[in-house]
């Protein structure tokens, strides 16, 4: 646990926050006397967010009551530190009028958890949203629209859920839909 071979350090068995460190030949410090430096060295959890931590180290002799300066600390701001990578792929040939899936992945790099992660995807004219696949342990789980007469009925009976509308397109891009009539 020390990185100075001069001292012997150990994690307290009944309060695992506390390291007991002592000189190791256990012979004590001679008067007017310099122990040799302890370097103890800690890891800051990943959860933490913008939190000032104050670390105390105290000292103890058995020989007689030790001073006022017996107690030092050292504070420290942490601030959270993540590192965020976003790709995007498809696979097969799209066609005119059929599914076209994308897979978007999310990786957090660390050091620090991310909070709020959140992905938006615009798509392009031409593409319109049909549903989500979000993939789970036990495989994927489909999140699709409700049908148009649901979506309508929004404004009076609220859905537990908020779709993300589809992209408009203007009526001199948007293909006929409409079958000509016979003559």
């Amino acid at each position: 646990m020390s990185s100075n071979p001069d001292w012997t350090c150990a994690v307290d068995p009944i309060h695992a926050d506390t390291v007991d460190c002592q000189l190791a030949d256990g012979s004590g410090l001679v008067a007017g006397g310099t122990a040799p430096p302890l370097t103890l060295t800690t890891r800051v959890a990943p959860d933490l967010s913008n939190v000032s931590l104050t670390n105390e180290a105290s000292l103890s002799s058995a020989t007689a009551q030790v001073g006022p300066e017996a107690v030092a600390s050292s504070t420290v701001t942490v601030g959270a530190v993540d590192d965020l990578s976003i790709t995007k792929t498809h696979t097969g040939t799209p066609h005119i009028g059929s599914a076209l899936p994308f897979r978007i992945g999310v990786v957090n790099h660390g050091p620090s958890d991310a909070a709020g992660v959140a992905v938006e995807d615009v798509l392009p004219v031409g593409l319109d949203y049909v549903s989500v696949e979000e993939a789970t342990a036990r495989g994927p789980v489909p999140r699709r629209r409700r049908p148009r007469q649901a979506r309508r009925s929004r404004a009076t009976s609220p859905a537990p859920w908020a779709p993300m509308p589809p992209r408009r397109r203007s009526r001199s891009t948007r293909p006929s839909r409409r079958r000509p009539t016979p003559a």
